[in-house]
């Protein structure tokens, strides 16, 4: 991948993001060719099309990407970044709604609680939960509207590292997971609770990358606006 892009080829960005290439590349190469390829400003529109056209999630662009774009010199790169990068509407008003929490007195203890209930499945802070999702240790240098925007729009960001894969088997199971390992015989989804199961390749029907964050849609609404308080209190004491 380094190669192809170093060679400055024209058209390399859309070749490289065709979706059933982008959908079957394990998080490694997804990190290679997005780094290869927003290294040049002359891929950058391309790589734009493939977000345009819903190939390449907008979660997989960085953030830093994303203001570079959005602040550009160019007005058509900042035109069509201020397009793209907008939360969907809903979103955007579940996150509105949700941001009445910052103004709550808030109980760091009962935060706890909330975090055992609804992330420690899939997270881990201190010695609780489970290391399937990013670690949450260096949250607390997050601003609590940003750890509030992780909550209410998961696919706001999310690294190559932890996309979620859909492997579909021959005996016909349904697998998501992030995927931990693999090998030229099989390969290793990591589920909830830190659960793994690892599939043959011979067994696998179809493995593709999915769109959306592992991490569960709403999850705003498992909770009370006093319980969000509390867990953004425990997040970022």
């Amino acid at each position: 991948v380094r190669a192809l892009a170093a060679a400055n080829t024209p058209g390399l960005a859309k070749e490289l993001l065709a979706e059933e290439r982008w959908r079957g590349y394990s998080p490694a190469i997804r990190g290679a060719v997005l780094s290869a390829l927003l290294a040049r400003p002359d891929y950058h529109p391309g790589v734009l099309s493939m977000v345009e056209c819903d190939v390449v999630p907008k979660g997989a662009i960085p953030a830093v990407q994303r203001e570079q774009w959005l602040k550009s010199g160019d007005a058509v790169t900042r035109s069509r970044a201020g397009k793209l990068f907008q939360p969907p509407g809903d979103r955007m008003l579940a996150y509105q709604s949700a941001r009445a929490s910052l103004s709550l007195n808030a109980s760091a203890e009962n935060g706890r609680q909330v975090f055992l209930r609804l992330c420690a499945g899939c997270h881990r802070l201190e010695r609780d939960g489970h290391a399937v999702g990013p670690d949450l240790f260096d949250i607390r240098n997050q601003p609590k509207e940003s750890i509030l925007l992780h909550i209410v729009l998961p696919e706001q960001e999310v690294a190559a590292a932890f996309t979620a894969y859909v492997c579909e088997t021959q005996d016909g199971r349904t697998l998501t997971g992030l995927l931990a390992a693999e090998s030229p015989g099989a390969v290793t989804l990591r589920q909830a609770q830190g659960l793994e199961e690892t599939v043959p390749r011979s067994q696998i029907k179809s493995l593709v990358a999915s769109p959306l964050s592992l991490m569960p849609q709403e999850l705003e609404k498992g909770m009370t606006l006093q319980e969000m308080a509390d867990l953004l209190a425990y997040l970022d004491r």
